[in-house]
């Protein structure tokens, strides 16, 4: 027997991936001008020739649009997860971090800059900066003091000129909103993001305006939202009849097309109503007014209202209907109680039952929505590991039936033996404890006949099984079905999850949301929320216990069977997640997993 561990995707490189010694090239802008100009080129040719010079792997990281003035890049960007990755051992400590110059690791004051400093090279790691190609090293820089000299003095120059260019625009946007106040036209460039149906190419003294190629897709997106067409709907729309914003194109899946996160989000900008939102050295302002309107205030509310209670897609039926609830699925990880669905100002949500009656646990609850979404790639890859894991054909699929049909008539036949011992000696704790066994084993056995059978049916009527599977998600797994908590499908879609889902624990703890899946067959996933606002996955590995005193060649085999079982593996996930089966799914949101309350 083996056991599977969880690893994240990460890790999973690290096993199937060549051992070569790498050089992590580190990429960071602060702004969307600087997006659109040479800096990432830049950036990434010279670590490209170095790596290609000394023989390494190039890996990129890229933090674009995050200032390392506050240490945004280090709490909230990708270098803080390359960081984590490192002390957790995931990304091998020998490894090179390449960037420009060393304010592209932070821009924070001396000190903590050169804390930061010192903590990654006594992680034992490499820095090299591709401006004057100098190597740092925890052995270099105690040999030779003098490169930690000139590291401080990088690092306070490069936070003077931070601080000097936040004061200067401090400046700038106050008299700009002195300005504002006078009733005089302006256009704020320097805080907030302007939304994408916006031109704001005037200089700061003129208003800013409809943009001549999005204003017009904004205004139909709008329409639609109000006529109760949802996100999904809307995305596919503006993607037949217009080209995205640039900005949209790095955050979809789809390349080139309309970001349908953006456009969920739309839909609660006060900029629709002329509102600008934003902090200033820590004060929040709103301007009024600022931005053309692309619907009225009672439009605006109207909007708020569909969102919340969509029922487009309804018909007759007014009930929500949850995937997990009900079955005995869906549990608390505090107390291993159930949770229980119920409707919130529209939207789904699970609840500790035990907590919500007043037990010894809080009543605390989570999305469905967020639930659901990591659901819907394990039950599909649940269904098909069943196809790639021991089955190749229709005659290996009915031994393992049979066999499973034989210990259901060898449990049902002990269930009527205890029956018959109740009759005749009466009812006892161990009586009815065994009975309650042999039921548990009854279901679980149940549960994998219900899978093979329609594994059979799937592969009896076609001899590609993905073709399969994806009529099955375009029928019962479809986004408009997923997104929408009343749509009938989804009573279909239930029965499906409990003949492949064993359990589902959701736990919070500091506020992020851990979501930990288990297939009948024992395989477990888990997403959980990063330090960085974002999310992780953990996937099963296999890894047979060997015996110690296998030989050889046994172990091996053994070793060389795992990885090609976990190889082939990962490609099903990949499949799954990214091509056809879930890729008109919306990614999901890494803030899901850190809810505010």
């Amino acid at each position: 027997m083996g056991h599977a561990d969880l690893l994240t995707l990460d890790q999973w490189r690290g096993i199937l991936m060549s051992s070569k010694q790498k050089l992590y090239s580190y990429v960071r802008w602060s702004s969307e001008k600087q997006s659109s100009g040479t800096s990432f080129e830049r950036q990434t040719s010279r670590a490209k020739s170095f790596a290609l010079e000394h023989d390494l792997e190039y890996v990129e990281i890229k933090d674009a649009g995050i200032s390392a003035f506050k240490g945004q890049n280090t709490t909230q960007g990708k270098l803080g997860v390359f960081i984590t990755q490192v002390e957790k051992g995931v990304i091998p400590k020998d490894s090179w971090l390449y960037v420009e110059n060393l304010d592209r690791l932070t821009r924070e004051d001396a000190t903590t800059a050169n804390e930061l400093f010192l903590r990654l090279l006594r992680m034992g790691l490499t820095i090299v900066t591709g401006m004057d190609n100098k190597v740092f090293t925890r052995e270099g820089v105690n040999r030779n003091p003098t490169d930690l000299m000139i590291s401080i003095l990088m690092f306070m120059r490069a936070h003077e000129e931070s601080k000097t260019k936040s004061d200067r625009v401090n400046s700038h946007v106050l008299a700009l909103l002195t300005r504002e106040k006078q009733g005089l036209p302006v256009n704020i460039k320097a805080v907030g993001r302007h939304p994408f149906w916006i031109d704001d190419s005037g200089p700061s003294n003129e208003k800013v305006k409809k943009h001549p190629d999005y204003w017009q897709p904004a205004q139909e997106a709008v329409k639609l939202f109000l006529e109760g067409y949802g996100a999904f709907y809307v995305t596919d729309y503006l993607n037949k009849k217009y080209a995205p914003p640039p900005a949209f194109k790095n955050k979809t899946r789809k390349a080139g097309g309309w970001s349908q996160q953006a456009l969920n989000k739309m839909r609660s900008n006060e900029a629709l109503v002329g509102v600008k939102l934003f902090n200033l050295a820590g004060k929040n302002y709103r301007l009024e007014n600022y931005y053309p309107p692309l619907c009225t205030p009672g439009e605006f509310a109207q909007l708020q209202d569909i969102k919340a209670n969509n029922n487009r897609y309804s018909g007759k039926v007014s009930t929500a209907i949850s995937l997990l609830g009900g079955m005995q699925i869906i549990r608390c990880g505090h107390c291993n109680g159930t949770m229980t669905a119920f409707l919130q100002r529209g939207q789904l949500r699970y609840i500790c039952e035990y907590g919500r009656a007043g037990g010894n646990c809080n009543a605390w609850s989570v999305k469905a929505a967020i639930v659901e979404r990591c659901l819907m790639p394990v039950l599909i890859t649940g269904f098909l590991m069943g196809a790639y894991k021991t089955h190749s054909d229709l005659t290996s699929l009915d031994e393992e039936s049979d066999e499973l049909k034989e210990k259901l008539n060898k449990i049902q036949s002990q269930q009527d033996h205890v029956i018959d011992a109740i009759t005749e000696f009466g009812r006892t704790t161990k009586f009815d404890a065994k009975y309650k066994e042999l039921e548990k084993e009854e279901q679980v056995i149940s549960g994998k006949l219900q899978q093979l059978a329609q594994l059979k049916a799937l592969y009896a009527t076609t001899k590609d099984f993905s073709e399969n599977i994806a009529g099955f998600v375009a029928e019962q797994c479809h986004w408009l079905i997923i997104s929408d908590v009343h749509n009938s499908r989804r009573e279909q879609l239930r029965e499906n999850v409990r003949r492949v889902i064993k359990s589902v624990i959701v736990t919070k703890k500091n506020r992020c949301i851990r979501i930990e899946f288990q297939l009948i067959t024992g395989e477990p996933f888990v997403f959980t929320g990063s330090k960085s606002l974002d999310y992780e996955v953990f996937l099963p590995c296999r890894i047979h216990d060997i015996p110690p005193d296998a030989t050889e060649d046994e172990k091996s085999e053994w070793k060389r069977s795992d990885h090609e079982y976990n190889k082939n593996f990962l490609k099903l996930w990949y499949e799954v997640v990214n091509k056809g089966f879930l890729s008109h799914y919306p990614e999901i949101d890494g803030k899901d997993f850190w809810p505010r309350r």
